[in-house]
């Protein structure tokens, strides 16, 4: 309390002061801000915050003053908070800090902490030469009988003058007070000096320091920074951009008053923003909730008193994001060379690091054949290897036990389209949330090479009927899950990562029955359905005028059959799923719901004669 009574004092007679202290000591401070900010006296405040509360761990760091800091005192006034980075920001914070105090006669406050303060590392050296020194708008010199120091102006700032200015008198109180600083109750007044603190706040804001984006300017994940954990986010985001995460850093040093112009740029580009924060309670992020409306859903917090590391926040976020080691797996992959499921499953892997949730969150369903090993071959991601055309059947069962889950099927033509074509047609017209990927080939490629329900009119295979070959029509995966009742459906080809990576995320972020045929060349079988077929003979629906809502035109390219294959989103609608027309809880997954036992009671009852 004392040293920053001194400090207000030393301001007040037209010395430029600084407290230093942590968290304990500001709590005892808290008075004297509040005094500072009605006395528009300039002060500096740095705080170097250890655990609290009470004395905590008195000799190790956190991050944990912020709201405190932000709200500390009675009353509505403005203050400066700033928190640098390093030892070379932590210098030109201090200067600035001096200047902004001056310019707005307010407390500014700079928030280190224990690691930032007992740090040591190798910088360049600091050159003082280009400091400025702004002490704000002065009272001119000379006699000035009628001196007021709360004088009202439109940017909320008074000349300031101090005891010793020959010719004025300078009044000052903690009380409110008319222009001249004496004290009064008057209600017109006291309405007048408070818009006079709130009027500082636009050329506040207008000198304050945007937040710096690190890494690439867009990205899918993005770190939200502030203070001293810049360097070990810093190095964690560099690690996983070199291992190609698309990653970056949104780094704070001017914390408040918020400047949002950025913020809200990242959060409408980047799919999941994470804060990284040493405290238990991400308060920056509540910060940010409050003062925008944004809200970070995903955290990493330390709070063991310890400073923050690289390889903290790497293990971390394994729990929030998928980086490409994640979905490695050690299995053999037993494909033939040139099989077209290696570039099916590159895309798969992409499109689940695209996916703003993560890994434990989603879960493969597949049946028999080659497409169906794929669950081997992805690491991390749940998955159950089901029967010959029985994906669909589980996947559905999965997800109305869990209806938090992504769930995605993977089937091949010669399963999906035979003996699992009733499944396909019925989860179509119930519009169960799942995502269908159809691994489609025209061959049972697994039990070597015999024709499948998609292979086309004349096909030969070493078990069709010789020339003409395949007397029958092909089942269109497209045209069938169009008209039974799918509320997305789309056609990709594995020769087009770009694009197929982009179908995959949009049905698996589809609410409701979404599929995806694939066409995928098997190498070894099929020598007719080939890489230079399907590269000379695709198209992108964008090139044509497609109205993805409209049924008939979606049927109508679904089913076009003219040498060339459109591929894009044929038809992609909503309409309640199975899941909205159960009696599923509002909150929660049914797996977690518990069995009331008098509810049981009363079935059997029921059914008692």
């Amino acid at each position: 309390i004392a040293s920053l009574g001194m400090a207000i004092g030393a301001s007040y007679a037209g010395a430029r002061s600084m407290v230093t202290t942590s968290g304990g000591g500001f709590s005892l401070m808290v008075e004297a801000l509040g005094l500072a900010a009605m006395t528009e006296t300039p002060v500096v405040i740095y705080n170097a915050q250890r655990p609290g509360p009470s004395t905590g761990l008195p000799t190790r760091t956190e991050q944990a003053d912020l709201l405190f800091m932000t709200f500390a005192s009675q009353g509505e006034f403005p203050r400066i908070i700033l928190a640098p980075k390093d030892p070379i920001e932590g210098f030109d914070v201090a200067t600035r800090a001096f200047n902004l105090a001056d310019k707005f006669q307010i407390p500014v406050m700079i928030m280190g902490d224990q690691y930032f303060s007992d740090a040591s590392m190798n910088i360049p050296r600091i050159d003082v030469s280009g400091v400025k020194r702004d002490y704000g708008k002065l009272a001119k010199d000379g006699p000035d009988p009628d001196y007021k120091r709360y004088l009202l102006t439109k940017d909320g700032i008074s000349p300031r003058a101090f005891p010793g200015d020959e010719g004025k008198s300078v009044v000052s109180s903690g009380n409110v007070h008319r222009e001249d600083g004496h004290i009064t109750e008057d209600q017109e007044m006291r309405k007048l000096m408070v818009e006079k603190f709130m009027n500082k706040i636009p050329a506040i804001m207008a000198d304050l320091e945007p937040p710096k984006i690190f890494g690439e300017e867009k990205a899918e994940t993005t770190l939200l920074t502030w203070g001293s954990t810049w360097g070990a986010a810093n190095e964690a985001m560099e690690t996983l951009a070199s291992s190609g995460q698309l990653i970056n850093q949104l780094h704070f040093c001017d914390v408040y008053p918020l400047r949002t112009v950025k913020l809200r740029e990242v959060f409408a580009t980047s799919k999941q923003v994470i804060s990284v924060e040493q405290n238990i309670t991400s308060q920056f992020a509540q910060l940010v909730k409050m003062q925008t409306g944004l809200e970070v859903t995903q955290f990493v917090n330390k709070y063991d008193g310890r400073p923050m590391t690289p390889r903290f926040i790497i293990n971390e976020l394994k729990d929030c994001m998928i980086t490409p080691e994640m979905l490695e797996d050690p299995q053999k992959v037993t494909w033939c060379t040139g099989c077209g499921n290696f570039g099916l499953l590159a895309a798969l892997k992409k499109a689940v690091i695209e996916l703003d949730r993560p890994i434990h969150e989603i879960t493969i369903s597949s049946g028999i054949g080659c497409s169906s090993k794929i669950p081997h071959y992805i690491g991390g991601a749940n998955s159950i290897h089901t029967l010959h055309g029985r994906p669909i059947p589980v996947a559905t069962g999965i997800h109305i036990a869990n209806t938090d889950l992504a769930v995605i099927v993977h089937t091949g033509d010669g399963d999906c389209l035979a003996e699992g074509l009733g499944h396909f047609v019925h989860a179509a017209r119930r519009n169960v949330n799942l995502a269908v990927f159809i691994h489609n080939n025209g061959v049972n490629a697994l039990t070597k090479g015999q024709f499948s329900p998609s292979a086309p009119r004349g096909y030969i295979s070493k078990t069709s009927p010789p020339p003409p070959g395949s007397p029958m029509e092909p089942v269109n995966p497209a045209a069938q899950a169009i008209t039974a009742g799918a509320t997305f459906v789309a056609r990709g080809f594995t020769g087009d990562q770009k694009g197929l990576v982009k179908l995959m995320v949009e049905a698996i972020q589809h609410n409701g029955f979404a599929v995806v045929d694939i066409l995928q060349p098997c190498f070894t079988w099929n020598h007719q359905l080939t890489w230079k077929f399907y590269n000379e003979h695709t198209y992108s629906l964008q090139e044509d005028d497609h109205d993805v809502t409209d049924k008939f035109q979606a049927l109508a390219k679904a089913m076009e059959n003219g040498g060339r294959y459109p591929v894009g989103v044929f038809y992609k609608v909503e309409r309640p799923t199975l899941a909205s027309g159960l009696a599923l809880p509002e909150k929660g997954a049914l797996k977690d719901c518990p069995t009331d036992l008098a509810d049981v009671q009363k079935i059997i009852d029921d059914l008692m004669l």
